[in-house]
Order: C-alpha cells, then structure tokens, then sequence
C-alpha cells in the first residue's frame, strides 16, 4: 500500500470516528429521553411536527440549487468559495421570500391540509428551512476540507439544544408546537455553529461577481442535475407522510415518524458518521483511482451489512418491550410499526450513506432508482387504502420497495465506476 493510500485510509478512518463518536452521544441523548418525551406528547403531535420537517425537506432539496453538492468536488478552491457564497446567497434569498408569502391568508389552507396547525406551525418552516439549508451548505464545505471535527461539535451542541427546548415544551404543555421549536432552534444553533468555524470568507466571493458567474457556468449542469435528484430524493425519502395522511391519520403518522426515529437511531450511528467521511474519500478518489473506489465501495457495503443483522433483530423484538418503555396506552402499536420499517431501515444502513454517484457525474442514475422508488410507493398505498389494509401492513410493503429502490442504486453505483474506470484507463 502506498503512503497517499495510507495517508486516505486513516483521514477516513478519523473522521468517520469523530462523527461516529458524535452520533453516539447525540442519538444517545435523545433515545434517552424519548420515554420521557412520549410521556409529554401524543402520537398527534410527533405526526404534525415531523410534517414540519417534511416541509422544511422540500425547502432545502431546491433553494440552493444544490450547488453545495458540487463544493467538495469542485476544481478549485476558488470555485469552491464561489459554490457555497451562491449556495448560501440562493438560500438565504427563498427564505425571505417563503416568510413574506406565508403572511398571506390563503397560505394556511395549505398546511391545513397536510394537518400541520396552520397559524402556530407554518411560521417555522422557511426558519427551519434556512437554518437547514445553511447547515447542509457549510458542511459541504467542511468536507472538502477533510475536517468533520467541526461538523461533530455542530451535532453535540444541536442535540443538546434539541433535547433541552423540547423537554422545556413538554414540561409547559405545548404539543406539536413545543417539538417543531425544539427542531427549528437546534437546526440554528447547529448551523451558526458551523458557521463561527468556517475558514473561508464568503461575503468577499460574492463581490468578485465575475468568479460566481463563472462558477454558476461551469456547475449549472451538474447542479440542475443535482437539484432534479434532490427534488426526487424528497419525495423518496420524505414524502411519505404526506402520502399516509392520504389514507390514515395524524396519529399513525405520528407512530412512523416516532418507529422510524427510534429504528434508524443505532443505523445512524454509524451510517452518518460514514457518510459525509466517505463522500469525502469518494470525491478524491474518483479523480485518481477509480478502481480503488470500488474496492473501497464494496468493503464498507459489506461492513454495513454485517453490521444491520443485529440492528434487524432488535427491530424484530420491538413489540416485546418497545410499548412498555415508551409509556402511555396511546403507544402500545408502535413495536409492530418499528418492525415493519425494517427493510426501509437495512437500506438507509447499507446503502444510503455510501451513496457517491454525484461524484461519477452520474445523478441521473439517482434520479431513475428514486422514481423507481415513488412510483413503487404510490402504487402500494392506492393499493393500501383500496383494500383498508393495516398501517403497519402498508408501512412493510412500502419499506420493501424501498429495499428494492436502493438495491438498484447498489447496481447502478458499479455501473458508474466501471465507466469511470474504462475513463481513467483511456487518460
């Protein structure tokens, strides 16, 4: 093995650490708290504030136009710079103009629909949203630089400030309202966290306005690609609450939003902590050894996957104890919830935090795996509420296509190297 190979493998290796050590305290925290957070809040008011960040999803997959997706892939540094200034410039310009639009009456129809309280609520979303887009903008940043010990610090002290609002709004009564604080206040400490650290000095890019409009030519395919996929991604990965209130209620919801929080906590443990390390690794690597990355690719799939067994049977013993620690009544269907999402679960593990196609230029193979994926879900819920089957029912078959869609992702990953590396062998 060469120095450079050495060199890649224990800057991965650290800082895959330092954020898996993150997401072990901060997940740790909050599965701690969560029998006491049931206690303060029903299953109505998980299902209405987790629709607030389904919203605020939407904000993020366009109002940067996912420039930042290009940031640590970028040819230069001062491309780089240029990408995250208009990222941040995009982001900051749509906020403003959601929070003057939502001052029109007609606007709370809307989120009446979609069961979120429309006064106390919809206020949050271009905040949540802001603070958000901003969060997942520098951390690009931060990535490029192969420096995750920043991004780590930001997921302490958003954890934190999550769990303290929330526990304060469930000691005063708040319902929905309280939870959608706790989120939108920790999403603003995290990002101005990231913020205060960044080595970069972005007000001066966007004077250079010859350099943001030579950036803005260069990665405006790459970015419209990016945004469509992201656009797709939101419906993929955060639409399917809005598609469940189709057909169940608020309620149930509320019991997905909770079973998949609960069983993505020890997948995110690791799995978030290797995504943005080994984006990172995939970015460098595409570059210069194509061949490598695949190696790379396919060892940390079957570490994942060896790793999911476990977190699979714990799902699978959800019903035995779930109900009992969670508390009240009102959560006794939640263990059966936990368990049907197992599919859904082993594929975000396994598959969702090495996804690196941007890298390849190859978004558009994204895009179809995750049209495969919506379509897929749409048909089994018609299918569903035709047929008044179970929530938890529906909820197994859909984690399944789910399963299928990122399988599909894992073929078309292979595929975009082995055109990277006939590429790389022509040079």
């Amino acid at each position: 093995m060469t120095l450079a190979a050495d060199v890649i493998g224990s800057r991965f290796g650290r800082n895959t650490f330092l954020l898996v050590r993150a997401n072990v305290i901060t997940q740790g925290l909050l599965l701690a708290a969560t029998p006491i957070l049931t206690r303060f809040f029903r299953p109505e008011d998980f299902g209405i504030a987790g629709l607030l960040l389904v919203w605020a999803a939407l904000f993020s997959a366009v109002a940067s136009f996912r420039f930042e997706w290009s940031i640590p892939s970028a040819q230069t540094d001062e491309d780089a710079e240029a990408l995250a200034a208009l990222a941040l410039l995009l982001v900051s310009g749509l906020a403003i103009a959601l929070l003057l639009a939502l001052t029109v009456p007609d606007q709370r129809a809307l989120f009446g629909l979609f069961g979120m309280d429309p006064i106390a609520l919809s206020p949050l979303v271009p905040a949540l949203g802001f603070a958000g887009s901003m969060g997942l903008v520098l951390s690009s940043v931060y990535v490029r630089l192969g420096d995750m010990g920043r991004v780590s610090f930001s997921r302490y002290v958003q954890s934190i400030t999550q769990l303290v609002v929330s526990l304060l709004s469930g000691f005063a009564g708040l319902g929905a309202l309280g939870l959608a604080l706790g989120y939108t206040l920790s999403a603003v400490v995290g990002a101005m966290t990231l913020l205060l650290g960044l080595p970069m000095r972005l007000a001066g890019v966007l004077r250079r306005t010859g350099a943001l409009i030579a950036s803005v030519k260069r990665y405006f395919r790459q970015a419209s690609l990016s945004t469509a996929v992201s656009v797709v991604n939101f419906f993929f990965g955060n639409a399917l609450p809005l598609l469940l209130l189709v057909g169940y209620s608020a309620r149930e919801v509320g019991f997905y939003f909770v079973a998949v929080r609960l069983a993505s906590a020890p997948t995110a443990l690791i799995s978030s902590g290797i995504s943005s390390s080994f984006w990172s690794e995939a970015a460098a690597l595409a570059k210069t050894d194509p061949l490598r990355l695949r190696a790379f690719y396919l060892k940390t799939v079957r570490r994942l996957a060896l790793f999911s067994i476990p977190v699979v049977l714990g799902c699978l013993a959800a019903p035995l104890f779930l109900p009992f620690i969670l508390g009240t009544h009102e959560w006794g269907e939640i263990g059966i919830v936990v368990a049907a999402c197992i599919p859904q679960i082993v594929g975000v593990l396994i598959f969702s935090s090495t996804n690196h196609l941007i890298v390849y230029d190859r978004q558009g193979y994204q895009l179809f795996s995750d049209l495969l994926s919506i379509a897929g879900s749409v048909a089994v819920l018609w299918f569903a509420v035709t047929l008044k089957l179970p929530f938890w029912v529906a909820i197994f078959i859909i984690s399944n296509v789910v399963l299928l869609a990122y399988l599909v992702r894992f073929a078309l990953h292979l595929r975009a190297n082995s055109e990277a590396v006939r590429a790389h062998a022509k040079l």
